[in-house]
């Protein structure tokens, strides 16, 4: 019967898989084309405040969730992104970004960057160079970027209840609500909602053990 319940459109958990997976799929992109760029400067230029700029990428793993959750409901009320799936977007950046800025980061840093001079050298354009030289040699670091970004999101409750506003339904949220209304009869609509929300997670895991061999995933991180 919970499935039953889990599978109609009454409980919306069919739509909350929806917008998670666009949410998170979407998140994750823009967190590489942000990330990307923005490791390769801080690993390879010194700069007038970088040591703040990268303590400034940190403090959303520091500060709780609920106060930046709190200022991003202040900020995206004034310029009317609150209840919108952008909003909800740009909210779980705050949380990607950072993962995913300092992985590359340390991608990059143990990068000799004379790769992209030699392929320069013998006359390919500075974009060239950084597509078909560095950006291969980075994947590794990517994938292990995005796979967190892409997980962090899928999981994230906080901004998306305060952003969304209730109208933008993801997996956590319609968890929530059912472990709220109390009841014993919500318990295995709950730990079925909980299995769903589980999958994503053991999936990339599988992918990253089937066609990632872990020398490459350490390159990930630095290793």
């Amino acid at each position: 019967l919970a499935w039953d319940y889990i599978i109609s459109p009454v409980s919306q958990v069919g739509q909350a898989i929806v917008n998670t997976l666009v949410i998170g799929i979407i998140v994750t992109l823009l967190s590489i084309l942000v990330g990307v760029p923005a490791a390769r400067v801080l690993a390879r230029r010194e700069f007038k405040g970088k040591p703040l700029v990268e303590f400034f990428l940190l403090t959303p793993l520091i500060v709780p969730g609920i106060a930046i959750s709190l200022g991003l409901v202040v900020i995206f009320i004034r310029i009317r992104l609150i209840d919108t799936m952008t909003g909800v977007i740009l909210s779980h950046l705050v949380g990607t970004v950072p993962y995913m800025v300092r992985i590359l980061t340390s991608v990059f840093a143990g990068l000799s960057p004379e790769y992209e001079e030699q392929a320069r050298a013998l006359g390919a354009s500075p974009l060239k160079s950084f597509v078909f030289v560095t950006m291969p040699m980075v994947l590794p670091g990517i994938i292990a970027g995005s796979l967190f970004a892409f997980l962090i999101s899928v999981n994230t409750f906080l901004q998306t209840f305060f952003i969304g506003g209730g109208r933008i339904v993801t997996l956590p949220t319609v968890l929530f609500n059912f472990i709220g209304q109390g009841g014993g009869s919500n318990i295995p609509v709950a730990a079925g909602v909980t299995l769903i929300l589980s999958l994503p997670g053991f999936l990339f895991l599988l992918l990253t053990e089937r066609y990632i061999k872990e020398e490459q995933f350490a390159q990930g991180f630095g290793g």
